[in-house]
């Protein structure tokens, strides 16, 4: 019988117009058995951000890879805005941004 280990409390956001680079966020974690959660501009990553942190969301976010150029909102403004939703939610730990770009 082969044991695997028990699902993670915790997600990881993608935000990156290019369905490549989502792609490469989803393949380095898979074989760590982490849901990850697919946005396509800087707009959806600040609304999932906002979502995490109320109580009926049954995930944390861990870490976010967030591309730099996006449509509607781009990588920069996003984590400014996803900093200033840390402060208002009274969050004591920063969420990790990793920004990727190519």
């Amino acid at each position: 019988m082969i044991r695997r280990p028990p699902r993670s409390t915790h997600c990881i956001s993608s935000a990156a117009s290019d369905v490549y680079k989502r792609q490469v966020v989803r393949e380095m974690v898979k074989a760590m058995k982490i849901d990850t959660i697919e946005n396509k501009n800087g707009q959806d990553a600040i609304n999932i951000v906002e979502s995490s942190f109320k109580p009926e969301f049954t995930k944390e976010i861990a870490i976010i890879f967030m591309d730099l150029s996006m449509p509607i909102m781009n990588g920069i403004d996003a984590t400014i805005e996803i900093r200033k939703l840390e402060k208002k939610y009274k969050r004591s730990i920063e969420i990790p941004i990793v920004a990727i770009t190519g």
